[in-house]
């Protein structure tokens, strides 16, 4: 089942978006970690199945939060063997036309280690899928070996600071500067900064004075259910028909 992670506009807290997260509560095997059954669909050859029952009900999702007056992006994330499929940008624009949604509205996550394998299938799927309003964001920044050779090379809008930088930017000089660096390079190439991660008071803080554009994390809100998830919103005093 989808459930949704909010992200929240620095400053004001505005919130702006949600990144669509996969879970499996499984009747025999209980909570199965979404790494494990992720990786076994992977090897079974159904991570392309798996992705466009995401997209599918991400699209719904959104097409019904925007109908109820809730105007936000969704994130979905998408791996390797979605981005080399030849298909995948036909289907997201199929889809999208079926939900009648803009596709400026959709944010497709990567990762680095999804884009350095078969780079040209990647960068052409990527760029094609762009070219149709999709935000490109690259996730867990910072984590790879050729995180500035992509910012070159592919269509980003969006870094997401990995959140293992986040946790200890408290702690830990280096960690901090790196956050601080990543954010003033963002800017200078006009991405957009998402901070991942955020648990507490103090690094929202940090976070904030740092100039990063979102935040998402546990201290702001955790991946919830979809029914939850509306319930969460009706509760925020920012929200409105």
């Amino acid at each position: 089942e989808l459930y949704l992670q909010p992200q929240l506009q620095c400053g004001d807290l505005a919130l702006t978006g949600a990144e669509v997260l996969l879970r499996w509560n499984s009747p025999r095997f209980g909570v199965v970690a979404p790494k494990e059954f992720i990786e076994i669909a992977e090897e079974a050859g159904l991570i392309g199945l798996l992705t466009r029952y995401v997209i599918e009900r991400a699209f719904a999702v959104l097409r019904g939060f925007h109908q109820t007056g809730l105007h936000i992006s969704i994130s979905i994330n998408l791996s390797i063997r979605n981005l080399v499929e030849p298909d995948i940008v036909s289907f997201v624009t199929t889809q999208a036309a079926q939900f009648q949604i803009n596709l400026a509205d959709v944010v497709l996550e990567v990762t680095e280690t999804s884009v350095s394998e078969n780079m040209d299938t990647v960068i052409d799927n990527l760029q094609q899928l762009a070219s149709t309003g999709c935000c490109i964001a690259l996730d867990d920044f910072g984590t790879g070996y050729s995180s500035l050779a992509y910012l070159s090379r592919l269509p980003i809008h969006e870094l997401k600071i990995d959140r293992s930088f986040i946790a200890q930017m408290n702690r830990s000089t280096s960690d901090y500067r790196i956050v601080e660096n990543t954010v003033k390079l963002a800017r200078a190439l006009q991405i957009q900064t998402v901070a991942e991660g955020v648990e507490d008071a103090a690094t929202m803080e940090q976070i904030e004075r740092l100039g990063c554009d979102r935040v998402q994390g546990f201290y702001l809100g955790k991946p919830m259910p979809l029914t939850q998830f509306r319930e969460w919103v009706l509760r925020r005093p920012d929200y409105s028909v």
